[in-house]
Formats: structure tokens, sequence, C-alpha cells
């Protein structure tokens, strides 16, 4: 396993006078941010459309297929795209052509596998509709190599920005094509086939950005079992995740029915909209970043700790807000249809701010080069996980069930993770706590204070309906939609003062350096809306490499 010193080169070291590390973790935040609230408006716009279009029983066996299709595709790349990154500049050059073709080789197998399990595949989940989805995400895993070998190249440069225009260029094309899908009745076909189109587009932005060809490149066979011999923790790895994020969709198959499975995947997928993405974002970022810190674990604690706090504001006000506005936004913009998910949302959205220190963890491991205890520590959570939307489905079956047994097994497991690696950095547990308890504290009494004044507020509300037809009709539909939409707002602008001013009241320690490692400019905004002071200038020991500004 690789140590410490080998996961940071001293050829990565810069001189003294670049930025600190949270301005360059800042700085590349932003631009992976704002591309994460284009791409992420983009897919909750399309979940809006599908909500309509799709039964429950669509998002359901497209979750299964997600499950099943993840766990035969971390064998795709072998875990060497990770290796590359980790390896970083200094040997970029000369591992690109083994690993672009050993890459390629594993795809082209492990697409051939799952084509050929999915018939059996099929026929133990009971849908036949299986099939198609699985052999066109077979198809996809071949033709989404080079695009995913190139763009190793941007993260090993702190390319953010580049990486974060090709994601939101994607977002949009698979937002697009899947609408379209959907409108011309292709059903949970919809999902996979767009998976073509964002293949060959991410392929050709990024080969333009790099202009790297690394097909031209010889493939060095030889060197292809010392390359799965270093990443074999990095395939375990990939095996790990999957199971964290998909582990308990393959299990609920077989045990409730799927139009349950795909009323928690519908729930799930809202709720992760922003917390998966605020999460892997931040491990897109700190890995790279921290990978040049080599062996100094006293700066890895202290921006770990940072990175945390700001982890945990972000998370904890996004989650609580989602839900607290559930009730009003399902009523709006699905006027009942989802009215099931609507518990799973709000359950989901209370327990999942701690989900986005899964980022910073990894982060932390990988740049360090301990990937065993990255894979073995993110296996057990997603087998944790499962088995907590496991017990739940078998014991009541319904989708908020579940979501209240994953979920309370995921915010556990996420808090005992998280306070054991930064307690290896040196971070004493109350520390630890005191980074994450109490951004989901106080918004957690945010929301909690919004509801009630929303049920405070309901009967008035009610009573600006028209009271129907002399038949006994509905009350028009637009008045209805207005009333939603009003207590949506209400609610919304409730939770944002009462989580905004308790911050600045009780908290602006930790919210000022909360903000001080976020995108620079919204952190600009946010300090003289608050009227915080600037931040000081960083310590000289706390300077690391820059996220260059063309990126």
């Amino acid at each position: 396993m690789l140590t410490p010193r080998d996961a940071a080169p001293d050829t990565d070291k810069l001189p003294a006078g670049a930025p600190s590390l949270g301005q360059s973790v800042g700085r590349g935040l932003s631009w992976m941010v704002a591309g994460t609230l284009l791409a992420k408006g983009a897919a909750f716009l399309t979940q809006v459309v599908l909500g309509w279009m799709l039964s429950q029983g669509d998002f359901g066996v497209y979750g299964t297929a997600l499950a099943v299709s993840g766990l035969v595709g971390i064998f795709r790349d072998g875990g060497v795209r990770e290796y590359l990154v980790q390896r970083g500049a200094a040997e970029y050059r000369a591992l690109l052509g083994p690993v672009f073709w050993l890459a390629v080789t594993l795809s082209l197998a492990t697409g051939a596998v799952l084509a050929a399990c999915s018939p059996l595949l099929a026929r133990l989940y009971g849908d036949d509709r299986l099939v198609a989805l699985l052999l066109v995400i077979a198809a996809s895993l071949p033709l989404s190599t080079p695009a995913a070998v190139l763009q190793t190249r941007l993260r090993v440069e702190l390319r953010f920005g580049v990486l974060s225009r090709i994601a939101v260029v994607s977002s949009a094309l698979r937002a697009g094509l899947t609408i379209l899908l959907a409108l011309l009745g292709f059903g949970p076909m919809s999902f996979v086939l767009p998976l073509f189109g964002i293949a060959l587009y991410e392929g050709v932005a990024a080969y333009a950005a790099t202009r790297d060809r690394p097909w031209r490149l010889p493939a060095r066979v030889r060197t292809w079992g010392g390359l799965l011999a270093r990443t074999k923790w990095l395939v375990f790895s990939s095996l790990a995740g999957i199971v964290l994020d998909f582990g308990a969709f393959a299990v609920l198959a077989l045990i409730v029915d799927e139009g349950v499975v795909g009323v928690f995947y519908f729930a799930l997928n809202l709720v992760a909209q922003v917390g998966v993405l605020l999460s892997f974002n931040v491990q897109q970022v700190l890995f790279p970043a921290l990978a040049r810190l080599g062996d100094e674990p006293d700066r890895l604690r202290e921006a770990s700790l940072r990175a945390l706090r700001a982890l945990m504001l972000a998370g904890s006000a996004v989650s609580l807000l989602l839900a607290a506005v559930a009730d009003p936004l399902e009523a709006f913009l699905w006027q009942g249809r989802w009215e099931a998910a609507v518990p799973a949302i709000q359950v989901l959205g209370v327990l999942f701010p701690f989900r986005v220190s899964f980022g910073l963890t990894a982060a932390v491991m990988l740049a360090e080069g301990r990937f065993r205890r990255y894979s073995v520590l993110t296996l057990l959570e997603g087998l944790a996980i499962t088995a907590g939307a496991a017990v739940a489905a078998a014991l009541v079956g319904s989708a908020t069930t579940i979501a209240l047994g994953a979920g309370l097994v995921m915010a556990a497991g996420r808090a005992a993770v998280t306070g054991i690696e930064l307690g290896r950095l040196g971070a004493p547990p109350p520390r630890t706590a005191a980074a994450m308890a109490p951004w989901w504290l106080l918004a957690l009494g945010s929301a909690a204070v919004a509801l009630l004044l929303d049920r405070a507020a309901g009967p008035g509300l009610e009573a600006l309906l028209p009271s129907g037809s002399p038949g006994g009709g509905r009350a028009p539909l637009l008045a209805l939609l207005a009333v939603q939409a009003v207590r949506g707002s209400l609610i919304a602008a409730a939770f944002l003062a009462l989580f905004a001013g308790g911050a600045r009241l009780l908290l602006p320690g930790p919210l000022a350096d909360a903000l001080a490692v976020g995108p620079a400019r919204a952190a600009r905004v946010a300090r003289r809306a608050l009227r915080l002071p600037e931040p000081g200038p960083a310590p000289a020991g706390d300077r690391v490499g820059s996220v260059p500004d063309e990126a």
C-alpha cells in the first residue's frame, strides 16, 4: 500500500506566497458549486417532468438497474483512474497509455459480463424490462471510458472550471434527452438511452480541453499486472461506494413491491440532489489538493475541521429546508401524485446532512494513500445502511420506514467515521462534534419553528380558497397552486431567517470560519449581509497549491 509520502511527491510542493488551502479549495469549490447548481437545476427539472410522465414502478425498476449494474461496473477501470490522480502530474504522462488501454479493456469485459447476466438478473427480480436497461448500460461503459480517463488530467491540474463546464453541459444534455424520450413514450428506457449522447459529448469536450491522445500511446501490457496490484483497494473502494449508494435498492427489490422501491428512490433522489453532489465535489477538490500536503497531519487536521464546518452548514441548511417545504412543494409540482413520498423526503431531509461529510473523510484517506482503510470503512457503512433499509422493509414495508431505517444508520455511521478519521489526525471528539452538531441542530430547530408557523397560518390560507362549484367540485386548480406556492414561500422565508439569524447570534465564529472555506464570491456576499468581519491573511504554514484562474 502507498505511504503518505508516496501520495505527495516533493515536486508538488509550492513556494511560499501561494494561496492558502482554504483559498485554493474555496476557488475550486466556487467552480464546482456553480456547476452543481446548474447541473442540479437541470436534474430537478427532469425529475419534475418525469414525476408526471413515469410511474412509481418505472422509478423502481430504474433504481434496481442502477444497483445491479453498479455492482458489476466496479471493474470497469480497475481503479486506475484514481491511481493516476493520486500519483500526480509528475507521473501522469508515463502512466497515461497503460491506464487508458487497461481501462478500455476492463470496461469492454465488464460490459460483456453485464450483458450476459441481464436475462438472469431480470428473472431474479421478476421484471423483463431490466434486460433492455442493463444492455444499454453495458454498451455505454466502454464508450464513456475515453472521457473518464482524459478528465483525470483536469483533476490533476486542478482545472475545476473546465470540469464544471463539462458537467453542466452534460447534465443539460441528459435532462433534455431524458425528457424528450419520456415524451416519446420510452418509459424507464428514458433514463438510460441518453448515456450514449453523454459519452460522446464528454469524450469530445475532454479531448478539446486536454488535447491528449492516449489511444496513440503504447499499452505496455506487461505493466498492467503491477497497476492492478497497486489499485486493488481502489477497485474494492468502488465496490464499497456502489454498496453505499445503491446496495439498498438491490435488496429492497427482493423484499417489497417495485412501487415502494420507486417511492423511496424518488424521495432519496430528490433529497440527494444537493447533498451527494456537495460531498462529491468536495472530494474531487480536496483529494488532489490535500495530496500535496504529504505527511503533515496537523495541516490536514485543521483544514479538515474547517471544511467540515462549511459542509455541515451548507448541507444542514439545504436538506432541512427541503424537509420543511416538502409538502407544499409536492402539492405544487405534482398535485398529490407523489404524496406518498413526502414523509420519506422529510425523514431523509432531517438525517441527510451527515452524508455530506463523506467527501471530506474520503478525500483525507485517499490523499494519504490509505485506500484499504477507505474501502473497508465505506463498505461497512454501505452494508449497515443496506441492512437498516432491509430490516425496515421486512418489518413494515413502507417507503417512510425504509427512509427512517436507512437514514438513522447512515447518520450514525457518518458521525462515527468522521470522528474516527479526524481523531486519527489529532482532533479530539469534542472538536469534531462541535464542527458537526451545532449547524444540524440549528437547522432542525429552524425547520420545526417554520412548520409550526405554517400550521398556524394554514386556516387563514385555506380561507382564501374559493368554495368551489355549487355541485361540490374542487376549488380551481390555479387557486390551489397559489396557496401551495405561498405556503412554500412563507416556510422557506421563515426557515432562512431563523437559520441565518441564529447562526449570526449564536455561532458567529464558526460561521465566519465556515464561510472562509466556501466559494469566495458567495462568502463575501454572505459576510456583508450578516455583517461579519473580513478574514485576515492566512498563516504562511497553510499555503498550498492554487487553482488556476482559467480553470
